[in-house]
């Protein structure tokens, strides 16, 4: 098994931390070791660790063009962890260009649809998805995060009582109960009418690229007129 050593902390969650590691050549990863916050109670350990076992699997079994690829894992240890290649950036850093360009990558959304797809089409459901899990790695922005995964009907998964699954400000009402439902939002970028704000604030300008990559991105078209923010023409 390959030897890793700390260079620092990148990311922490509920259950776990995600550091960048160095292996022997010099190499740099990303590895996620099960360590559960301060807040979580500790006859609870027991129930999480389970859980990201199974994320470690799940993500390993799927990992790929649409789902960030597990390289190493050791899941026999007291703290569990796997790593996996060390992300260019976070799509949340990536909104933050997008806002200081007024610009938006169609290319990223298609990509993300994309995982979703591959997910649902297998059975399963994300259930946490945030900026934060949405990594850009070869060129191509890849789910990660699988914590709180909804296997296909037949799987058995028990999440802890009372555990939140979701990150708040990421779940919409809708998704809570049907998770199928896509929003208005992708309504308006499969027709494709997806728009950038120019910087006078007063127009939106339909991005004109019609070649996107995979399912989703075959569903991005170009919008064909000049259209102002709020629908007014």
């Amino acid at each position: 098994m390959s030897v890793f050593s700390t260079v620092c902390e990148i990311g922490r969650g509920g259950f776990g931390v995600v550091d960048r590691v160095r292996d022997s050549r010099g190499k740099s990863f990303a590895r996620k070791t099960f360590c559960p916050g301060p807040h979580i109670p500790a006859d609870v350990h027991d129930k999480l660790r389970k859980r990201f076992k199974r994320e470690v699997k799940i993500q390993a079994e799927l990992g790929g063009n649409e789902i960030m690829p597990v390289l190493a894992s050791d899941l026999d240890d007291r703290n569990p962890w796997f790593v996996m290649p060390l992300a260019e950036k976070t799509y949340e850093c990536q909104i933050q260009e997008d806002r200081r360009t007024g610009k938006v990558d169609i290319d990223a959304i298609a990509d993300i649809l994309n995982g979703l797809q591959y997910l649902h089409d297998l059975g399963y459901v994300h259930r946490d998805l945030n900026p934060k899990n949405i990594l850009l790695h070869e060129a191509h922005w890849k789910l990660s995060d699988l914590g709180a995964v909804l296997p296909p009907t037949g799987h058995t998964v028990t999440l802890t009582e009372g555990t939140v699954i979701y990150t708040e400000q990421y779940c919409s009402p809708e998704q809570r109960t049907d998770f199928t439902a896509l929003s208005h939002q992708l309504t308006f970028m499969r027709s494709g009418a997806f728009c950038t704000i120019s910087s006078d604030r007063h127009r939106a300008h339909p991005i004109r690229n019609t070649t996107r990559r995979g399912r989703w991105g075959s569903s991005l078209r170009s919008a064909r007129s000049r259209v102002r923010l709020g629908g007014r023409q």
